[in-house]
């Protein structure tokens, strides 16, 4: 009884779903397929067709059922629409008028004996009377007596699945496919179906039945199974999916496909080892250029996996100098050396002038020019905030702007990173008019709006509040997330941390303190936070004092009293906008410093549950997921 009753409430959600659209063509006049008007215009005193089905609605919501049938018959009468047909037929089972239910239907299929939708419906309402072996029989008579017509079968299917009888719904596709000779035809469909029903492992089944079938279907089973993915905490989904792709891809050692859906989940998983591993397969047996490998280092890289992007770097490498990848992959692997040594809290004088003599032997190779020009951005961060040679990266970057036959796009990378060298070294002024440029140029793009927050950033150093706040309100709705929470970090940081004396001297202390720290001058950056907090017992900027010492103490290796400030700002804080930085970084701090996947699993599973929005609760998920399939792993080794 509960589960009839739950599946009339479906079915009266999906009318009310149909009757809103209907409401909004009620104005209009019907005309029959010839051009005829199908109704009279109402007579004076006589309600409109758009009155009538607005008082049914309003009785039908109020469970009045039987004005409601009546209103929804005689609007039926005027005009043969589904709508109305769906609201009677329906109003008629609720008021246990079944009988008549069972006429109105059968009338309507000796008007169109072909439509299968009345042929559903009066097994639908005999189940509804409870006669489900009735209505069985005719559900089933329905399927077995479809004719092999494609659109028929879909309709048939669509009727089905209007009355929320997703199993008749299968068996119709099911019996399409035999008709037509095909096993694949409404795979999708299928599968969708079976994703509705809770059953991920037959939509698994059937998605992959039908790659291998038809493999150039891949790119729509791949955004499917990601929408089905997206909502998958207990990792129980990936796992069926990646079984099922395993087992396939072993039945089938000569089909690409489903090697290349391994590669495609393990990159959704963040698990690029993994990843690059199907891929050298492939790429041998295929006798391949290593273009797929260069395609996961460059994702390991930009998720801060450098170990994984080397290791694909370093195979492609080997195939040869006359490897046709040979030249990106050499120059993407100084690059990816860098940007490992930058995140290094610790490194030699030795291992870094071992980078540098690399860089200018690898500048040597190749030269100065537009497919170097990122490996010439490296060099100049390791001379100017490693070496102390910022006039010698200054003069690089300043090269390879002027160089010809350089993209706009690269030129604007290369402005805004000799702008940030400038700003390291002093010179806010050239700063500022490097960033206007690429923010004028590249308007709409994410490098204009990359420059345009630097700018504003830069504002807020020098102490022009106002103006830099101006500048982030504009980028709270930029399309990336990470520039719109930046932006609206720093508009609220701005907004929000007034004086107790409503001055701005806490705020002018703070910004001080954050360019310092942005030029490396640690300990005059600590003294200068120190100070806010003499401004009274308590201060605004409490919160935002306790992150950056976090990230000054990260940055100088002492990561006892990283996590302590961290910790102590979610304790302190735990309502406000900082909380999730805290949580990410102290999940961070213990996966990636600390190599304690067990503490940084918990920080990702507290930010992912308790900061469902956010921005940094994908890249949580992400890496909860991938650790949490590590330690799976390593329990069934041992």
């Amino acid at each position: 009884m509960q589960k009839n009753t739950t599946h009339i409430i479906l079915i009266t959600i999906l009318l009310l779903l149909c009757f809103n659209n209907d409401v909004l063509h009620a104005q209009v006049i019907p005309k029959q397929q010839d051009g005829t008007i199908s109704a009279k215009p109402p007579q004076p005193g006589q309600r409109s067709n758009a009155e009538k089905m607005a008082l049914a609605a309003e009785y039908y919501r109020n469970r009045d059922f039987e004005k409601a049938a009546k209103l929804f018959k005689e609007l039926f009468d005027s005009r043969r629409s589904s709508h109305y047909y769906n609201y009677y037929v329906q109003s008629l089972i609720y008021l246990g008028e079944h009988k008549e239910a069972l006429k109105f239907v059968k009338d309507q299929l000796k008007i169109e004996p072909g439509n299968n939708r009345y042929k559903i419906d009066l097994g639908y309402v005999n189940a509804s009377s409870g006669k489900s072996r009735k209505a069985t029989k005719t559900y089933m008579e329905v399927i077995d007596e479809m004719p092999a017509d494609r659109n028929i079968i879909i309709a048939t299917a669509n009727h089905f699945r209007m009355r929320m009888l997703n199993d008749y719904v299968i068996k119709t596709y099911e019996k399409g496919q035999e008709l037509l000779g095909s096993n694949t035809m409404f795979g999708l469909n299928l599968a969708n179906i079976y994703e509705i029903d809770g059953n991920f492992q037959k939509a698994t089944e059937t998605y992959l039945d039908l790659l291998e079938h038809d493999p150039s279907m891949m790119a729509s089973v791949q955004n499917r199974l990601q929408r089905a993915l997206e909502k998958d905490e207990d990792n129980e989904k990936h796992t069926e999916l990646r079984g099922q792709l395993i087992r396939k891809a072993q039945k089938f050692p000569g089909n690409t496909v489903f090697p290349e859906m391994i590669i495609w989940l393990s990159i959704q998983e963040k698990d690029f080892d993994l990843a690059l591993t199907h891929a050298q397969v492939l790429d041998r047996r295929y006798q391949e250029d290593g273009q797929r490998m260069f395609e996961i280092s460059g994702l390991a890289a930009s998720n801060e996996d450098y170990e994984t992007a080397l290791k694909a770097l370093n195979a492609i490498i080997k195939k040869g100098k006359d490897g046709s990848m040979y030249s990106y992959a050499r120059i993407r692997q100084l690059v990816v050396r860098y940007m490992m040594y930058a995140h290094s809290p610790a490194n030699s004088t030795e291992k870094r002038e071992k980078l540098a003599a690399e860089f200018e032997d690898v500048l040597s190779e190749f030269g100065l020019h537009q497919g170097t020009a990122d490996l010439a951005i490296s060099y100049a961060r390791l001379k100017a905030y490693d070496m102390n040679q910022a006039d010698e990266a200054i003069e690089l970057l300043t090269t390879g702007i002027g160089l010809r036959n350089i993209s706009q796009p690269k030129i604007a990378d290369l402005k805004v990173e000799l702008a940030d060298i400038y700003l390291y070294t002093g010179q806010p002024w050239e700063a500022t008019l490097l960033y206007s440029q690429v923010e004028k140029n590249f308007k709409n793009d994410l490098r204009g709006h990359n420059a345009k927050f630097k700018n504003a950033q830069l504002s807020f150093y020098i102490g022009e509040f106002g103006w830099a706040k101006t500048q982030v309100d504009v980028l709270k709705a930029a399309t990336s997330k990470l520039i719109a929470n930046d932006a609206m970090e720093l508009a609220l940081l701005i907004s929000d941390n007034p004086d107790p004396d409503s001055s701005q001297y806490g705020l002018q202390l703070f910004a001080e303190a954050s360019l310092m720290a942005y030029r490396k001058h640690f300990s005059e950056a600590l003294i200068k936070l120190d100070s806010i907090g003499l401004l009274g017992m308590s201060h605004p900027l409490d919160d935002d004092v306790l992150l950056k010492k976090a990230e000054i103490r990260k940055i100088q290796g002492d990561l006892m009293a990283t996590d302590s400030l961290l910790n102590k700002l979610y304790e302190f804080y735990p309502d406000g906008i900082l909380a999730d930085n805290a949580l990410i970084k102290l999940a961070e701090l213990y996966d990636y410093e600390s190599g304690n996947p067990e503490k940084a699993m918990l920080y990702y599973k507290k930010l992912i549950t308790d900061y469902p929005g956010s921005v940094f609760t994908e890249r949580a998920r992400n890496r909860f997921r991938f650790l949490r399939q590590s330690e799976q792993a390593t329990e069934q080794i041992q």
